[in-house]
């Protein structure tokens, strides 16, 4: 990936529509989706003005459907593993290394490696992986920031 080449803005989207999750809409609403996308513009934007290196983002997500969205909308812009979209609590029971783990830790890692990350409030894998960069710049993305920005003209 060249990965220093590049200024990275980091997305972690976690909307709790696994199989295996009961917490529709905990994290976030559907429409929250919209927020990032929105804060990840106005990054890039600030971030194409005050230094040289071409700005990617980052999106690790636990939906299949987001990560579909921002491939969609934002090819151009967009770094992502080939990691399945998958819940790490599947695999900690098992005694042997799995997929679902390691894209965990992968997508982790690269949060960790990115120059600014926009994350879902919340959410402790988000809150992990920020943690591995003590100097990552961060934002939270809590539910219902959509409707809010809506009111106050953001959106």
């Amino acid at each position: 990936l060249h990965w220093n080449d590049y200024y990275i803005i980091a997305l972690q989207i976690r909307t709790g529509r696994l199989a295996m999750d009961d917490a529709i809409n905990f994290f976030l609403y559907k429409e929250d989706t919209s927020y990032f996308i929105k804060k990840a513009e106005e990054l890039t934007k600030d971030a194409s003005l005050k230094q040289a290196k071409p700005v990617r983002w980052f999106v690790a997500t636990d939906n299949n459907g987001v990560k579909r969205t921002f491939i969609y909308q934002r090819k151009d812009l967009l770094f992502t593993t080939d990691c399945k979209v998958k819940h790490s609590m599947a695999d900690m029971y098992k005694n042997e290394t799995t997929e679902g783990m390691l894209c965990t830790l992968v997508d982790g890692y690269l949060i960790a490696s990115s120059d600014v990350a926009i994350l879902t409030a919340r959410s402790t894998y988000g809150i992990w992986a920020a943690s591995q960069n003590f100097y990552l710049k961060r934002y939270s993305v809590r539910k219902g920031e959509y409707k809010t920005s809506l009111r106050n003209g953001y959106l």
